[in-house]
C-alpha cells in the first residue's frame, strides 16, 4: 500500500464555537449560541483548499452539496440540531478544523485551540466547544510509513489532544465534547493493505481510546465524552439495520486511487478512502445530539453546574443502551429527539434580560426491546419555569428489578436521583441522573425549594379481547423540607383499549406520600380516578382510600410483570398540587412478534399557574 503515500490526508476532530457574555459565567449558561470545533478533515467545513464544500466537492455527482443536503459533516448536523450555524475559520466562521491536521503534521489541532484562545474576540459562554481526535498521525504512521505505533508514540498524540482540551478549559471553555477514535482498521485504506495493517489499526484505536480514557479520568474538571469507536461497532455489526450495504469501499466519483466502480452514497459508510459519507456523519451527529440531550440539557434545563450532572461521563452503551438479543434483528438507540429544543428558548435573564412565563416540554425517542432481553426505550426530557423538572420513560423487562427514586442536596441546592438498576441491566443499561433546581422560584411555594422529577413506566400485555395496557408514572417531589418531612405527590395515567366493544378507558392513579425524614414510616393517599370513553363521550369516576404507615421497604418495588406485547394510544393528564398541570400525549405501537414491545413516542407540555 506504499503506492498510496500521496493520498489527501483527512481527519476528525471537531470544536463549537460560542458567542457568550463573560468567561466566568459557566453556571448561568441558558442555550449554547455558538459551536466551536477544533480537528482534521471529519470536521474540517472549508479550511483546507481540497476541501471547499466539506465533504461535497463540486460535480461530484450525486453528493453535489448543491443537490444533496446529506453531505454534511457532523458538525454541521450538530449545528442544526442546535439551532446555530457553523462557518469555517477562514471565512469568519468558528470551525478551525483543517484537513490533514494532527499532532506531527503543520495544521496541529492543538494549535487551532490555541489560536481561536489568543483571539481577543474568543468568546466561552453559552459556547460548546467540540474536539475530535485526528486520525493522520496513525494513518501516516501505519499506511504511509509502514510501522505499528508505538506506546509511546499512541501517549504523545493523546497528550496532544488532552492539552488541547485543558487549554479550551483554561481559557474558560466550560462545555468541552471529546469523541474518542473511530476503528482505524476499518478504513478503506486499511482494507485494501489487507487483514494485518487492519488488525494494527483496530488494536491501535483501541490502544488510544483507553489511554484518552485515563487521562480524560484525570483531569480536575468535566468532559463530554462520546464513543466514535463502539457506535461505529454497532454499524458494522449490524449494517442493514442502520441502511448501509457497503461499509468499506468509498463511493465518491471518481475514486482513482481504490480503482473500484463508485457505489451508491446513500447506502455506504465512506466517501472516500478515509472520509466518512454524508450518511455516517448524520448517524453520529445524531448520536451527540442525543448525548447532549441528556446531561447538556438537564444542565441548562436546571441552572446546575456540569459537574453537578452525573450522566456525562459514561460510555456509548450507558448512553444510547442499545438492544442486545440473538432474536433481535436490528439494535435499537436513543437517537430520537436529535436536539433539546428549549436550548433555544428565553428562559431567564441570562437569554432575554428577563424572567419568562413559565413552559415545559419533554420529548421521548423509543425504542425496541425483546422481553427476554435488557434494555431501556429511551428518555425523554423536559422543563417548566421557573419550577425545573425532568422527564425519563424507561421499558422495563420481566426480569427488572428495582426502580429508585431518592432525594439529596447538593451544597445549597436539592436534587433528585434517579437511579434505574437490574440484574438484566448489567452495567451497558444503568443509568443514573441528577436532577434539580436552584433555590429561586419555587412555584408558588413558600415552603422552600421544590424539586420534581417525572418517571414514565410502559407496561405491555395482551389479555382476552384486550388489545393493550399502558402505565405511565408521574412522580413528584412537590415539597422538601430537610428539617422536618418530606411531601411526595405521584400520578400516572393508563389507557386501555378493547378491540371488540370499542371501549377504550384513561384510568389514572394519584399518589400523595408523607414520609418522615427518617423514611421508617410514613402515610399514603391513593387517588384512582378513570374516564371511560365510549363513543367518543367521557365520565370520570373517581376513587380515594387510603393507606397508613408504608414502611421505608417499599421505597424499592420490584417489577416483574408477564407481559407481551401491546398497541395503544391515547391523552394523559395529571396535576401536580392546585398549581400546575402536566399533560402527556403517547402512541404505542406493536412491532415485531409479540414477545417485542416498544415505545413509539411520547410528548409531555406542563404549565405552573
Amino acid at each position: 500500500m506504499k503506492n498510496l503515500r500521496h493520498l489527501r490526508r483527512v481527519f476528525l476532530v471537531a470544536a463549537v464555537s460560542t458567542i457568550a457574555q463573560a468567561k466566568d459565567c459557566c453556571s448561568d449558561t441558558c442555550h449554547f449560541s455558538t459551536i466551536t470545533a477544533f480537528g482534521d478533515s471529519y470536521t474540517d467545513i472549508g479550511n483546507a483548499p481540497a476541501r471547499p464544500e466539506s465533504i461535497c466537492p463540486s460535480g461530484s455527482g450525486n453528493y453535489a452539496p448543491d443537490t444533496n443536503p446529506g453531505c454534511r459533516i457532523w458538525i454541521q448536523g450538530l449545528a442544526k440540531d442546535l439551532c446555530t450555524i457553523i462557518r469555517p475559520s477562514s471565512q469568519g466562521g468558528t470551525d478551525y478544523a483543517f484537513a490533514a491536521a494532527g499532532v506531527t503534521t503543520a495544521a496541529q489541532v492543538l494549535a487551532q485551540a490555541e489560536s481561536y484562545v489568543k483571539n481577543p474576540n474568543a468568546r466561552f459562554c453559552n459556547n460548546l466547544f467540540a474536539v475530535r481526535p485526528s486520525i493522520q498521525d496513525f494513518v501516516t504512521e501505519i499506511i504511509i510509513n509502514g510501522a505499528t505505533p508505538t506506546p509511546t508514540f499512541i501517549e504523545s498524540v493523546v497528550e496532544a489532544t488532552v492539552q488541547t482540551v485543558q487549554t479550551l478549559h483554561d481559557a474558560g471553555a466550560c462545555y468541552i465534547v471529546l469523541p474518542n477514535m473511530i476503528n482505524l482498521g476499518n478504513l478503506p485504506i486499511s482494507v485494501v493493505d489487507g487483514p494485518a495493517e487492519q488488525a494494527i489499526g483496530a488494536q491501535t484505536s483501541r490502544s488510544f481510546n483507553a489511554e484518552l480514557l485515563s487521562k480524560t479520568n484525570e483531569l480536575c474538571f468535566d468532559v463530554i465524552q462520546v464513543d466514535a469507536f463502539g457506535l461505529e461497532k454497532e454499524v458494522f455489526n449490524n449494517p442493514c439495520c442502520f441502511g448501509f450495504s457497503n461499509l468499506t469501499v468509498g463511493c465518491c466519483c471518481p475514486c482513482p486511487l481504490s480503482g473500484t466502480p463508485a457505489p451508491d452514497c446513500c447506502s455506504s459508510y465512506y466517501w472516500d478512502l478515509l472520509d466518512q459519507s454524508g450518511k455516517a456523519h448524520k448517524l453520529f451527529s445524531d448520536y451527540v445530539s442525543s448525548v447532549l440531550n441528556g446531561p447538556i440539557c438537564y444542565a441548562h434545563m436546571t441552572e446546575m453546574p456540569l459537574e453537578s450532572i452525573y450522566a456525562h461521563n459514561v460510555t456509548l452503551k450507558q448512553q444510547l443502551a442499545p438492544v442486545r438479543s440473538n432474536d433481535l434483528e436490528c439494535p435499537t438507540f436513543f437517537l430520537g429527539s436529535n436536539y433539546c429544543p428549549l436550548l433555544q428558548q428565553p428562559t431567564n435573564k441570562c437569554c432575554s434580560g428577563k424572567q419568562e412565563k413559565s413552559k415545559s416540554f419533554a420529548l421521548l425517542a423509543g425504542g425496541l426491546c425483546p422481553v427476554t432481553d435488557h434494555c431501556v426505550s429511551g428518555i425523554s426530557y423536559g422543563f417548566s419555569r421557573p419550577r425545573s423538572y425532568a422527564s425519563s420513560s424507561c421499558a422495563f423487562t420481566t426480569n427488572m428489578h428495582t426502580v429508585s427514586l431518592f432525594a439529596s442536596q447538593y451544597n445549597d441546592d436539592y436534587y433528585v436521583n434517579m437511579l434505574v438498576n437490574g440484574s438484566s441491566f448489567k452495567t451497558s443499561c444503568a443509568r443514573a441522573f441528577n436532577l434539580g433546581q436552584k433555590r429561586t422560584q419555587a412555584r408558588g411555594s413558600t415552603h422552600g425549594n421544590q424539586v420534581g422529577v417525572t418517571t414514565e413506566g410502559a407496561y405491555y400485555f395482551v389479555q382476552g379481547d384486550t388489545v393493550g395496557v399502558s402505565l405511565l408514572a408521574d412522580v413528584e417531589f412537590n415539597r422538601i423540607k430537610m428539617h422536618g418531612y418530606t411531601e411526595h405527590h405521584a400520578g400516572s395515567a393508563n389507557l386501555v383499549y378493547n378491540d371488540r366493544t370499542r371501549y377504550s378507558a384513561i384510568t389514572g392513579l394519584g399518589l400523595q406520600m408523607t414520609a418522615h425524614t427518617d423514611c421508617c414510616s410514613g402515610d399514603m393517599i391513593i387517588n384512582l380516578f378513570s374516564m371511560v370513553q365510549k363513543d367518543w363521550k367521557l365520565h370520570n369516576h373517581p376513587v380515594q382510600f387510603h393507606v397508613a404507615s408504608l414502611p421505608c421497604s417499599h421505597a424499592e418495588v420490584p417489577f416483574c410483570l408477564p407481559f407481551s406485547v401491546v398497541m395503544n394510544s391515547g391523552l394523559d393528564a395529571s396535576f401536580t398540587g392546585c398549581n400546575g398541570m402536566v399533560a402527556t400525549a403517547g402512541f404505542h405501537a406493536k412491532i415485531g412478534a409479540q414477545k417485542y414491545f416498544a415505545t413509539v413516542f411520547s410528548c409531555a407540555l406542563g404549565w405552573n399557574f
